[in-house]
């Protein structure tokens, strides 16, 4: 699970978006995921999965015989922008 958490810290960050903009459409307070970001705290993957798809990311299951692995990848929606994010806020 670590290259999911890698990945989503880093979309996260990349995103330039606020905490609390990404917390008020996945439904996860700004401060778990300031935590996350800053490596204080893992979360569950459910958790992830919503922060993922209000990056417009989708987590899916390796395509390797490894066991369960997750990876963020693009889904086919297109990602919010700031400004559909600002709006929904």
């Amino acid at each position: 699970m670590s290259e999911l958490v890698n990945d989503l810290r880093k979309a996260i960050i990349d995103s330039g978006l606020k905490h609390y903009a990404i917390g008020k459409v996945s439904s996860v307070s700004a401060s778990v995921i300031d935590r996350f970001v800053s490596g204080e705290r893992d979360i569950r993957l459910e958790t992830a999965g919503r922060i993922a798809d209000a990056l417009g990311y989708s987590l899916v299951e390796s395509e390797t015989n490894e066991p369960a692995k997750l990876a963020a990848k693009k889904s086919a929606k297109r990602k919010p922008s700031k400004r559909t994010l600002k709006r929904d806020l």
